[in-house]
């Protein structure tokens, strides 16, 4: 494909097709190096005096003008590539070498490459998540899976007339790289969704040489035979297996919690499950575990809040969520978090903190209806009657089930004179809430008053 977009006088939907690619995965951003490796093998292209094992050179190419040939995608993977980093730096997913220095990176990275590499041959311990281990990851299992990998390098090398085991193994190494964790994305070490390209590398070796010793061996074929067909049998056991953990979101992050070591977010999504369950009970600890291991986490800390806050810890709940909102970068919770803490406020009778709280959700988001009513209703309070009546209108709107919106405003035009409009409010009310007693006696005062 590339050959031919390459000889047309139009390359541009190659170009633009890749930019795109690159933007959606960062993987992508390698081809340049992989069509590279292509050249290589199988198409032959490449042929550097004294390197035998680098092809014939069949087209006449070198490698300057190979690379040259490539110029365009590299400029295009680059350009990717910062704006990749820019958005992801502006979304605050990208983890400040503050908080993870590069040395933790790299020392991950080495350990990942040889991790991957285990569970690319037998998938067991997989999980939804992978925290980063920091500075946990002591450095023998570091060494060892930098000897490993500088085993297999040198294996491969000293097979380098066999090109597709150089061509497989630089295929992994090269395609692995953007995701490896050096430019860290996240709080996580690695992610199997990360392996499935870089894989292909793998199985290729693996396929081309059992084609190797099937051709030069004919009593290995039958052996050969038998050892595909026991790994097809067991993968299929492994898929079966890993396929039944994501059942649910409480086996999944079981599981997570089983192959993995001081998971926050499993902990925590763990405790979501178990609140969805009816059990806010066995949920409390899953919360708290997950905030002792990630103190930063804005959606543990706001979890653990709304326990606390049932449980009527008022003053641990508004801890929690000021540290919620401390640490969160994302609107939506800050949103959240700022009415439930203004709503919280409320209950204990610290009216002008809790107008506080809703005015700066109002700020992130204006149309965010539960703070209008409680803005609504502290107005209300405070006999500030034009302000509560266009935010409980307002509310009422945009919460058109909500009972407690319909009745706060009818109040309001029952103390401004519009007997009228109140009484529609007290009965939009009382159509949503029959029980409402306060709604029922309020219509009932008002049409005495239009009776009379």
């Amino acid at each position: 494909m590339w050959s031919r977009w390459r000889g047309s006088r139009n390359a541009s939907p190659c170009y633009a097709r890749h930019f795109s690619w690159s933007m959606a995965k960062p993987m992508i951003v390698t081809l340049p190096a992989v069509l590279l490796l292509i050249d290589y093998w199988p198409l032959e292209r490449l042929g550097i005096p004294g390197f035998p094992s680098a092809g014939k050179g069949v087209f006449g190419a070198n490698f300057a003008r190979l690379v040259a040939e490539k110029a365009p995608l590299l400029a295009l993977s680059s350009t990717a590539t910062l704006l990749a980093a820019h958005a992801a730096r502006a979304g605050g997913a990208f983890a400040s070498t503050a908080l993870l220095p590069m040395k933790l990176r790299e020392k991950n990275a080495i350990y990942s490459y040889a991790v991957y590499l285990l569970k690319g041959i037998w998938p067991s311990r997989l999980a939804v998540f992978y925290p980063h281990p920091e500075d946990s990851l002591v450095l023998w299992k570091v060494v060892g899976a930098a000897l490993v990998l500088a085993a297999i390098t040198g294996v491969i090398w000293h097979y380098r007339e066999r090109r597709y085991l150089l061509f497989g193994w630089l295929w992994y190494l090269v395609t692995m790289l953007p995701m490896i964790g050096l430019t860290q994305a996240g709080r996580q070490a690695m992610a199997d969704r990360y392996a499935y390209i870089p894989f292909l590398g793998l199985f290729l070796m693996a396929v081309w040489l059992g084609s190797e010793l099937a051709a030069r061996i004919p009593s290995s074929k039958w052996l050969l035979s038998v050892i595909t067909l026991l790994a097809f049998c067991g993968y299929a056991w492994v898929s079966r297996t890993q396929i039944g953990y994501w059942r649910d979101s409480y086996t999944l992050f079981s599981h997570t919690l089983q192959v993995t070591r001081r998971n926050a977010i499993a902990e925590n999504n763990l405790g979501e499950a178990l609140v969805e369950m009816g059990r806010p009970d066995l949920a409390m600890p899953r919360f708290e575990k997950a905030v002792d291991y990630e103190p930063r986490s804005s959606q543990a800390h706001y979890n653990l809040a709304t326990m606390l806050q049932k449980q009527k810890r008022f003053d641990e709940a508004m801890r929690e969520y000021r540290l919620a909102l401390t640490y969160t970068s994302n609107a939506d919770e800050a949103v959240r978090t700022h009415n439930n803490l203004g709503t919280l406020l409320l209950l204990v009778g610290r009216q002008t903190e809790a107008l506080s709280e809703y005015n700066a959700a109002l700020g992130i988001n204006p149309n965010e209806p539960n703070s209008l009513l409680g803005r609504g209703y502290v107005e209300y309070g405070q006999k500030t009657l034009a302000p509560a009546h266009r935010d409980l209108l307002q509310a009422a709107q945009l919460l058109p089930s909500s009972s407690f919106a319909y009745f706060w405003l009818g109040r309001v035009l029952e103390d401004e004179g519009d007997l009228k409009s109140a009484a529609s409010a007290y009965e939009a009310a009382l159509k949503m809430t029959p029980t409402m007693s306060d709604a029922q006696s309020r219509l009932e005062e008002i049409r005495r008053k239009l009776s009379e």
